[in-house]
């Protein structure tokens, strides 16, 4: 898994009603490095969100993390 990179991943552990494939993305947040799980719909709700706060998206990436995505 790369670091900032969105990936789409099967649900290996289907349960009931649970959906058949989920987003992964490894972020760096308050708690370090954690990996966050998400389905398309959540994923259509979060995007929506940024969408409509541009203001609040814009990131200006350190040269580290550059660094980092450029190796991935």
């Amino acid at each position: 898994m790369s670091y900032g990179k969105l990936e789409q991943i099967d649900n290996l552990d289907k349960k009931f009603g649970a959906a058949d494939l989920y987003f992964r993305v490894l972020v760096s947040g308050p708690m370090g490095l954690e990996t966050l799980l998400m389905t398309d719909v959540e994923l259509d709700i979060i995007q929506h969100r940024a969408s409509r706060n541009p203001e609040d998206t814009e990131m200006v990436p350190s040269a580290w993390t550059k660094f980092v995505a450029w190796l991935a």
